[in-house]
């Protein structure tokens, strides 16, 4: 079990999804399906911001936050990515 004390506080989706895999070849067939679902979520939010630069996507991933959890842009974010990972 993964201790969810510390700053900035896990992105739980894309822990599990990575860490969940029982043999080599999973891990990487995860890691090759995480990123897939990382790269087409990106582009997705990036069409939504007006003049998308890296410090608006950071704005827009960190709006929110607290210490304990992150805001739910983030929290969406991840959680589609995991969901496109799965597909």
């Amino acid at each position: 079990m993964f201790s969810t004390s510390g700053y900035p506080p896990p992105d739980g989706p894309a822990r599990d999804y990575l860490t969940g895999s029982a043999t080599q070849s999973d891990a990487f067939l995860r890691s090759c399906s995480f990123l897939h679902g990382l790269f087409v979520q990106t582009a997705t939010v990036l069409k939504d911001i007006k003049k998308p630069t890296a410090e608006k996507f950071w704005n827009y991933m960190k709006e929110g936050m607290k210490f304990g959890a992150h805001g739910p842009h983030r929290q969406e974010f991840y959680q589609k990515v995991k969901t496109l990972a799965e597909v």
